[in-house]
């Protein structure tokens, strides 16, 4: 064509838009990569969603974990310690569906059933 300039131009234009792109993603992402802390409004929304279950006494030790658009969250509940395994269970896995349910973020969670005994004193051995 005659214009041999021009082709590192468009070479050079092009390596800005990728770079630009690049640091745009990286700049939004940070933040989830390096372990984000939560939002004080998703926190109360965990806590009223576990609350909720008959059975829950407390929680404590909530971890919040960024997957892309989504979250993951582990967290100990406090029950009763006279309870039997099955109804711990139930207990764990009903908190698991209200939090996924009413937290519109969290696509999974981990639940541990902690016993305390009949005074709240936190999981009796």
């Amino acid at each position: 064509m005659g214009m041999p300039i021009l082709d590192p131009i468009v070479a050079i234009f092009i390596a800005l838009l990728v770079l630009k792109t690049a640091f745009k993603v990286g700049r939004e992402n940070i933040s989830s990569i390096m372990g984000k802390v939560p939002s004080q409004e998703i926190l109360n929304d965990i806590k009223a969603a576990a609350l909720s279950v008959e059975g829950v006494q407390g929680i404590h030790d909530v971890r919040v974990n960024y997957m892309g658009p989504y979250a993951s969250v582990e967290l100990h509940v406090d029950a009763m310690g006279d309870l039997n395994l099955k109804e711990a269970h139930d207990i764990a896995h009903q908190v698991e569906e209200n939090i996924i349910e009413n937290v519109d973020v969290v696509a999974m969670v981990g639940v541990h059933v902690c016993p305390v005994d009949e005074h709240g004193d936190f999981c009796i051995d």
